[in-house]
This record gives C-alpha cells, structure tokens and sequence, in this order.
C-alpha cells in the first residue's frame, strides 16, 4: 500500500459526507490506498473489492468522485475530487493535505522527541576531543562524511507497476502473463509478498515465470491443477462482469423482480462464486 495516510476530523463537515455511504466508503478506500504522491495504482474491479463495495456502486462513485463539486471547501480543480491517469487515479487535493500533516501538533511533538533521543544518544557516545581541523580539512570530512550517510541510508522507493508494465517485462523474459491479474493480485494483498512489503515487482514477475516452468502446479483431489493468483484474479473479475452485465439488463427498482426468476438464479449464483473466490484469495 502507499502507507501512512492521515484523515482529518473535519471531512465529517465536508460535502463528502452529503454523499452516500458507497461514495464515502469509495473516497476514504482511495485514500488509504494512495502513495506519498496521491498516486492510487488499482483498477475498478480491485478497488470494489478493496471497498467491499458492489462494482456498479463502486463505478458510480469513481464518476461522482471526478465530477465538479460545487460545495467543496477546495476551489481547486471545481472540486473535482480524483483524475483518472495510466495505472490508476491521482487524487487532487492530496499536495494540500499533505503540507498540512508537516504543521501537525502530533507530528511536531514527534520530531522533537526523536530529536532529544538523538541528542542523548550523541552525549553518551561522545568520544575525546579531537584537535582542531584546519578549514579546509573540515570541509573536506564534512562532505565526505555526508556522501557516505546518504549513499549508506539511500533506499530505493518502490514504485507500483501498471499492467502494461508488467506484461511488457513478462514478454521481455519470454513469459505469457495476464498484466493486469498480475496487478490486481498485488492490490488485494496491499502489495505484500508474505509478511514482507514488496521491493522489487520484476523480480516476483520472475518468481512466477519460475513457478510456472521449473515447478508444476499442485493439483485438486480430482487431479485438476490448482489456478495461479493471477488466474483467480482473471476469474473474479470475469465473473463480476457477468454479474453486473445480468443485473444492469434486469434490474427494476434497484433489484430484479421475482418475475425474472431466470435471472435472479443467475445472479445468485454468481454472487456465491464471487463470495468463494473472494475468501479464496484472501486466504492465499
């Protein structure tokens, strides 16, 4: 996930809040999602899912989020609340907010008590008085010294691929995959790969292009190979699809009508596929 984000108490007064609850739990889904950049890396089906907001609702509050609002506090971009770009959606206003969290009365007080801790530890690790360096020999250990912090504390930021990124590496190193089951995967796990935050997504490319060659699939009690992540994920999104497409055709007053019973068995039983696969994801 992109980590770390804070939610201020005043967006229960904000014209976000008139909205209904799908939109609401849409927006703050966005916002836990979202890197340091406002960057929110997801496609529609994973961000229902994420939301555990149905996909028609979910795709409704993606429109009413990038329509103009006239009552937003932010005058900025008509109110407009996200874009849709390559990969994803940038949330607008999030550089505002951002530079707030700085001011932060919690977020000072933390820096000043780390900035004591380091204090005290530099005391008790003070080492005899050195004799004084000429000028120019202090400035040369000064920048020295400061190449060597950086490059030894320098950590490469991980940055989430797009699907077409992924599909493109995968033919690079001759390996057919599905991109975009690749990401979705990866989003329903908020891009962990077992108790560890992903550093290096080429490399888990690889590991499945290794799985699926050098080490053949388990299979079930009737000796069928079990599916790949990736393939459920294709699954879950096919059979959602199938769902809205069903629903859309003949739905009545926000439901189907007992008068279609064809279709209601049709749609609940994509429901129960899509339930299964859900908790067969999430147990992976």
């Amino acid at each position: 996930m992109g980590g770390y984000t804070k939610l201020f108490s005043e967006i229960v007064t904000s014209s976000i809040w008139n909205e209904d609850d799908k939109v609401r739990i849409t927006w703050i889904t966005l916002l836990a999602l979202s890197n340091a950049d406002g960057f929110v890396s997801c496609v529609p089906t994973s961000l229902a899912l994420m939301s555990r907001v149905p996909l028609k609702d979910c795709l409704k509050a993606i429109e009413r989020l990038s329509k103009p609002d006239p009552e937003s506090r932010t005058p900025d971009h008509e109110g407009r609340r996200i874009e849709k770009v390559m990969g994803g959606w940038i949330i607008l206003n999030y550089p505002k907010y951002r530079e707030r969290i700085s001011d932060d009365p919690y977020t000072v007080a933390a820096r000043q008590r780390q900035q004591k801790h380091r204090q005290k530890l530099a005391e008790q690790n003070k080492s005899p008085p050195s004799p004084p360096l000429k000028s120019s020999e202090a400035e040369a250990e000064a920048e020295a010294g400061s190449r060597d912090v950086t490059q030894r504390h320098a950590v490469p930021k991980f940055i989430k691929p797009t699907p077409e990124a992924v599909t493109e590496y995968a033919k690079s190193i001759e390996f057919e995959m599905d991109g975009q089951a690749f990401v979705d995967f990866y989003v329903s796990k908020g891009w962990m790969v077992g108790k560890s935050p992903m550093k290096d997504w080429q490399a888990a490319v690889r590991t499945w292009k290794k799985r699926n060659t050098e080490h053949p699939p388990a299979t079930t009690g009737s000796g069928q190979r079990k599916p790949y992540p990736g393939e459920l994920m294709k699954q879950l999104a096919e059979l959602r699809q199938q769902r809205a497409t069903i629903y859309n055709r003949h739905e009545e007053n926000g439901k189907i009508p007992e008068s279609k019973p064809q279709a209601r068995k049709e749609h609940s039983e994509l429901c129960s596929k899509i339930r299964e696969l859900e908790t067969q994801i999430r147990t992976m």
